[in-house]
C-alpha cells in the first residue's frame, strides 16, 4: 500500500513538474529535447569573484566571471537522484545540443576524451563577451558568459634606454589601474634571486627587484584585476603571461627583458595590490656600479658544449643594450660552473663559453678590444653547491668592469 501511495505521488509530482513552464534560457542556446530540471539562476558583475571555472585551450582550469548569464539545469527525469548518471536520452540530447552549437559557430575548448562523452567545454567569442556552455557529463549543463570588466588598464612596452625611478614613482611599463592609489614603493638592488610562479617557477632573473603597493579603487575585485593586466600586457607586446596565484608577465624585445608579478589581496578593508618589476638591465648597471661585478642568467649552453642556445639572447641583448648606452665601458666576460664534473674540465668549458660571449657581442657591434674573456670553472662559488637550486645560482656568465681593482 504504501508503495502504491509512494508511486502515485511521484507521478503526480513530475505530471506537476512537467506541467509547469520551463526557465527562460538564452535566445541563442538550442532548447533540450524531453525534460529538464533548472537547478541554478545567478547574476554577477565584476565587484564580486564568484568561483566559477571552466576549462582553456591549454587544459587548465580557468576562473570565469559572469554578468547576468549563468544557467544551470540537469536533462533527464526532474527530482529524480539518476539526473547525476549518464543516461542514453541525455547522451542524445546533449550530442543534439553540441551539433546545434558547433553550427553557430562554438568550437571545442576543452573535451576529456571520454566515452560516453565526460566534461566538455565549447566557447564561442562574440561582442566582445565569451560565451561558455560546458557539459559535466553527468547530464549536467552550465551555460556562461563572461562580463564586461569596467576596469581597465593601459599599458607602454618598456624602451630601448633603462628607466631610472623614484620610488614615488609608477612603473611606466607596469602602471596601475585608474583609480589606485600609490601606498609603497621599494627597490631591492643586491642579493634578491627572483623566482615565479607558473613556468617560470625556479628561474632567476637578475638583482634588481622594484615594488609599488596600490591601494585598489572601490569594487575591484581579484579576477577583474587579473582580467585587466592580462589584457593590457598582451596588448602592449609581453611575450608570456601566465595567472595565477597573481599575475605574470614577460617582456623580451627592445633590447630588454623584464619580468612583472602582479598580486592581490583584495580582501582586506581597504583592498590593496602589488606590482613587483623585475629588470635584468637594470640589475646589471646598478650592480657594476656598486661592486664592480654582475651575475648574469639566462645565458644557456648546448649540453657539455660552448654553443650558445637561441633562448638565451633575451639576457644577452641586455649586456648589448648596456654596452651600448654606455661606449666607455670595458668589461671582462667570466664563465662560472658549478662542481659537476672534474675541475680541469669544467675550467676549459666555462673558458669557452665565456668566448662565446664575447664573440656574440662583437659580431652586434660591440668593439673587441672593449671585450676580455675567462673561465673561472666551479672555483669562485656564489653559494654551496648543496643543492640544484644553488647549482643554478653558480652556474653563471659574470661581468666585471676593467676599471676596478
Amino acid at each position: 500500500m504504501r508503495f502504491l501511495l509512494f508511486l502515485a505521488t511521484l507521478a503526480g509530482s513530475v505530471a506537476a513538474m512537467a506541467a509547469a513552464p520551463r526557465p527562460e534560457l538564452p535566445s541563442w542556446f538550442p532548447p533540450p529535447a524531453g525534460q529538464y530540471e533548472p537547478l541554478h539562476f545567478k547574476h554577477f558583475d565584476f565587484t564580486r569573484s564568484p568561483a566559477l571555472y571552466l576549462w582553456d585551450d591549454h587544459r587548465r582550469q580557468r576562473e570565469v566571471q559572469v554578468d547576468g548569464a549563468y544557467w544551470e539545469f540537469d536533462m533527464g527525469l526532474p527530482g529524480s537522484k539518476t539526473a547525476a548518471l549518464k543516461t542514453p536520452e541525455a547522451v542524445k540530447a546533449w550530442s543534439d545540443i553540441r551539433t546545434a552549437l558547433e553550427r553557430q559557430g562554438y568550437t571545442m575548448a576543452f573535451d576529456a576524451g571520454k566515452v560516453p562523452p565526460g566534461s566538455m567545454v565549447l566557447r564561442k567569442e562574440e561582442g566582445g563577451r565569451t560565451r561558455y556552455v560546458q557539459y559535466h557529463g553527468a547530464n549536467e549543463i552550465r551555460i556562461v558568459e563572461t562580463g564586461a570588466n569596467p576596469f581597465q588598464v593601459k599599458l607602454i612596452p618598456p624602451a630601448e634606454k633603462l628607466e631610472r625611478l623614484t620610488t614615488g614613482e609608477d612603473i611606466p611599463y607596469a602602471a596601475p589601474i585608474p583609480g589606485s592609489k600609490l601606498l609603497h614603493g621599494r627597490d631591492y638592488e643586491q642579493g634578491e634571486s627572483l623566482e615565479y610562479p607558473c613556468r617560470a617557477k625556479g628561474e632567476i632573473r637578475g638583482t634588481r627587484r622594484t615594488e609599488r603597493e596600490y591601494e585598489a579603487p572601490p569594487g575591484l575585485s581579484a579576477f577583474a584585476a587579473k582580467e585587466a593586466y592580462d589584457k593590457a600586457f598582451h596588448e602592449a607586446g609581453w611575450d608570456y603571461t601566465c595567472v595565477q596565484s597573481g599575475l605574470v608577465a614577460r617582456y623580451t624585445r627592445n633590447g630588454r627583458d623584464v619580468w612583472v608579478h602582479v598580486t592581490f589581496g583584495l580582501d582586506g578593508a581597504p583592498a590593496r595590490y602589488t606590482i613587483a618589476a623585475s629588470d635584468t638591465g637594470a640589475g646589471l648597471r646598478a650592480d657594476l656600479r656598486k661592486g664592480c661585478t654582475a651575475a648574469l642568467y639566462g645565458v644557456n649552453f648546448d649540453f657539455d658544449k660552448a654553443t650558445l642556445r637561441p633562448d638565451s639572447e633575451p639576457a644577452l641583448n641586455q649586456v648589448l643594450a648596456l654596452m651600448k648606452d654606455d661606449p666607455k665601458l670595458a668589461v671582462e666576460i667570466g664563465g662560472h660552473t658549478d662542481n659537476a664534473g672534474k675541475p680541469d674540465y669544467n675550467m676549459k668549458l666555462s673558458d669557452d663559453r665565456a668566448a662565446a660571449v664575447v664573440r656574440w657581442l662583437v659580431a652586434r657591434g660591440i668593439a673587441a678590444p672593449r671585450l676580455t674573456s675567462h673561465g673561472y670553472g666551479d672555483s669562485q662559488p656564489l653559494v654551496k653547491n648543496s643543492s640544484e637550486e644553488n647549482r643554478a645560482r653558480n652556474r653563471r656568465v659574470e661581468l666585471k668592469r676593467k676599471d676596478c681593482r
